[in-house]
């Protein structure tokens, strides 16, 4: 019964929605000077019927059944990356390791005092020396088995002028060179003999000497000197290298 008191509700409104078009229509058919007012009256009608229908809609329409879900719509497209997260705290120190064995020692390449000295030059076998050079006879290096020895003699300031003295029992032979001019002055020496200086600007001499005088001397020696100017005064360094076969 309800029902159809709303139904019958809702046409009587459609019926006088109706009825006021009509008679707006007819009005302006008989009367066109009372349009307005014609007008006006269907447009009110228009806008009640549109406000019912809206509020019986709210009061009494039910919703229908779901429909299906849809289908899934395709991925976006990947946002920009994000900034760099903040660093990480600092790990905790690792456990010490264990202890490692116990190595082997390798002894294949020790050697004793005599192994050492077949292999090496011992000590002995290098000499130093060192004078002024504007002295002259100052000893800079000697070696008695073989006979030699290397003085000074007196020259000019930034010159080094040597000599070879024989102060042994039997003939030396040998030469100097000197880099500087790129010459070589050989000599042989008998027993208490003395070689011809040889003087140098440059900044060396070199000897090499032998001795006694045979075919296969059993001594020898090389020495090397060098000039250098110190606080103003010259003076000759020698450093030598000797070897026998003993």
């Amino acid at each position: 019964m309800r029902r159809i008191l709303r139904l019958q509700s809702r046409s009587v409104v459609v019926a006088l929605a109706a009825l006021i078009v009509v008679g707006a229509v007819a009005a302006l058919a008989a009367d066109p000077p009372h349009a307005t007012v014609a007008a006006s009256a269907t447009s009110t009608a228009k806008k009640f019927a549109k406000k019912y229908a809206k509020k019986y809609a709210a009061m009494y329409a039910k919703a229908g059944p779901t429909g299906p879900t849809g289908p899934t719509g395709p991925t976006g497209p990947t946002g920009p990356t994000g900034s760099q997260g903040p660093k990480g705290d600092k790990g905790d120190k690792g456990d010490k390791g264990d202890k490692g064995d116990l190595g082997t020692v390798d002894t294949s390449n020790f050697f004793t005092k005599t192994e050492s000295d077949a292999r090496y030059e011992r000590s002995t076998r290098i000499n130093f020396g060192s004078a002024a050079t504007s002295t002259t006879g100052s000893t800079l290096v000697e070696w008695t088995s073989l006979g030699y020895r290397i003085v000074t003699v007196a020259t000019a300031l930034g010159h080094m002028q040597l000599a070879v003295q024989n102060i042994g029992a039997n003939n030396i032979n040998g030469f100097v060179y000197d880099p500087k001019a790129g010459t070589q002055t050989p000599f042989g020496l008998n027993p208490g003999q003395t070689s011809a200086p040889v003087d140098t600007t440059g900044p060396f001499l070199d000897f090499s000497i032998v001795g006694p005088s045979a075919a296969a001397p059993p001594h020898a020696v090389t020495v090397h000197c060098m000039n250098q100017l110190s606080g103003g005064a010259g003076g000759a360094y020698c450093f030598a290298i000797r070897s026998d076969n003993s």
